[in-house]
């Protein structure tokens, strides 16, 4: 006979979900996927990208991990998370 194992989490379209309702894990995963897709920007930008090109691809490779499914994860958030995401945004200007 088998057994159904309980988990804690799951991956649905892109985005982590939790029993508990909290988005912990998502966002732990978004801000490190945009940490490490920033470090690929600041590479293309030694390159001598032009600039138009440098915004292209954060918007391309950056926006759209953090606002992919937005709507379904971003009132999860706690205000110390809300401030992290603001502040990466930010130092990027």
């Amino acid at each position: 006979m088998s057994t159904i194992e309980h988990i804690t989490s799951a991956k649905l379209l892109g985005i982590y979900i939790q029993n508990n309702l909290k988005c912990d894990i998502h966002f732990k995963h978004i801000m490190t996927v945009s940490s490490q897709r920033l470090h690929i920007l600041k590479l293309l930008r030694r390159r001598g990208l032009s600039l138009e090109m440098l915004h292209n691809v954060f918007y391309a490779i950056i926006v759209s991990k953090l606002v992919c499914g937005i709507s379904s994860w971003y009132s999860f958030l706690v205000k110390a998370q809300i401030a992290q995401i603001n502040s990466f945004l930010r130092s990027l200007c």
